[in-house]
């Protein structure tokens, strides 16, 4: 079996000589064919502070995978079924790899854009955490992949205004054409002042952090309005801690939340008819599609985002 070793920074290793995993119950083999590349990944493939405990297992840390199953030992899955699947251990960089069935949905029909139905599946998690949003304000700050499936999600809950922040133009730009009412780019505007601005002094209903940075965090604190709500969506920096003027917390009221991964058999169906149904624009965030084997390049292209305008790079295995 091949697949592909993270054995240092920025550099991925193809091997053809991996054993074939072993089924336990209640799991599936899937051999991939279509991926993409998470904000998360980025940290481990530049080896950045904390990830750097090189080399990694096979297929790390790749995670947003579907497939054809090879073999099942799962109810309500056969051999031939094409499913979105998270695999164990985030080892999905692979020709096969196993998952579990409450890990995995059947596709409806075969359509590479439903491979973001896994990060879009994460977004439908974390909204349950909010209360409505109808007609309420809300600012997003970071419109990187999942920022921009928020915007897309919060704007279909009815949201009366969304106002989106972060430092790359191309993305702001991306925003506005999925709903964004308002953009801000950190690099050349204050946005707290800004947020002021555009909201009369009355500031957010609710503010949702999707960058995981201890600034972003402390930043979402002060554009909440009184009895507002504070979402940290963001995956932390590594070793990060988090501190914040608790004082202006608690004297607003504020309901502050966090929200991590997906359930997969709850989220991945509502997130395949988001996506069939064009009310979420997969198209504007596929920003570029290559082989599985040009990983490094994709890597590359997304960690290095702000000068390559990468949002989200999808990869397909050739037969």
């Amino acid at each position: 079996m091949f697949g592909a070793v993270l054995v240092g920074p920025r550099k991925y290793e193809f091997q053809d000589n991996l054993p074939t995993p072993v089924l336990q119950d209640g799991e599936l083999l899937v051999r991939l064919q279509v991926m993409t590349v998470c904000g998360s990944d980025h940290p481990f493939f530049t080896g950045g502070k904390g990830h750097d405990r090189f080399p990694y297992r096979p297929g790390f840390p790749g995670h947003e995978t579907m497939g054809v199953v090879v073999e099942s030992r799962a109810n309500g899955f056969r051999a031939g079924d094409a499913v979105l699947a998270i695999p164990n251990g985030n080892e999905g960089f692979v020709e096969m790899f196993v998952a579990k069935a409450n890990r995995a949905a059947l596709l409806p029909k075969w359509h590479e854009h439903l491979v973001m139905a896994q990060p879009l599946g994460c977004v439908l998690k974390a909204a349950r955490r909010l209360a409505p949003v109808a007609r309420k304000v809300v600012v997003i700050v970071g419109q990187g992949g999942m920022g921009l499936l928020w915007t897309q999600l919060l704007h279909l809950q009815g949201a009366r205004r969304i106002i989106v922040a972060d430092l790359n133009a191309h993305r702001l730009a991306v925003a506005r054409q999925v709903h964004a009412t308002d953009t801000i780019n950190v690099s050349s505007e204050d946005t707290l002042a800004k947020v002021r601005e555009l909201t009369g002094g009355d500031m957010a209903d609710v503010v949702i952090e999707s960058v995981g940075s201890s600034a972003t965090q402390r930043l979402c604190i002060d554009l909440a309005k009184p009895g507002g709500e504070v979402h940290f969506f963001g995956v932390p920096h590594y070793d990060a801690e988090f501190t914040f003027p608790f004082t202006t917390f608690f004297r607003k009221e504020l309901t502050l939340t966090s929200s991590t991964s997906t359930e997969a058999t709850r989220d991945f169906p509502p997130a395949f008819e988001l996506i069939l149904n064009g009310k979420v624009n997969t198209a504007a965030m596929l920003t570029h599609r290559l082989p599985f084997a040009a990983l490094n390049e994709a890597m590359a292209l997304a960690a290095d985002a702000a000068r390559t305008e990468a949002v989200r790079i999808l990869l397909t295995v050739e037969n």
